[in-house]
């Protein structure tokens, strides 16, 4: 299961929205894990940190080319973790 994002570092989200749905995001995330923990063969990978403006595109909320870039990779790191652990 992909985790959510940190909404709180959106550059397009005004205030107070921004907080409040980072706030949402991560009680959400929060249930996705603990959903994780319960299914067999099923892993929770927390979102990577959203730490450069160029990981964004233009609008400041979508991925960039290089955020999905980074967020494949670590999307395909999880799932080589788990199937390694299967083995």
């Amino acid at each position: 299961m992909a985790g959510l994002p940190d909404l709180a570092g959106f550059p397009s989200l005004p205030q107070p929205m921004r907080t409040v749905l980072a706030l949402h995001a991560r009680h959400l995330d929060r249930r996705l894990a603990r959903a994780a923990a319960n299914a067999p063969a099923t892993v929770h990978a927390i979102s990577p940190p959203i730490d450069s403006r160029v990981l964004y595109a233009e609008d400041g909320f979508h991925p960039s080319a290089e955020g999905y870039r980074r967020w494949a990779t670590h999307l395909v790191d999880a799932v080589m973790s788990l199937l390694e652990s299967h083995r």
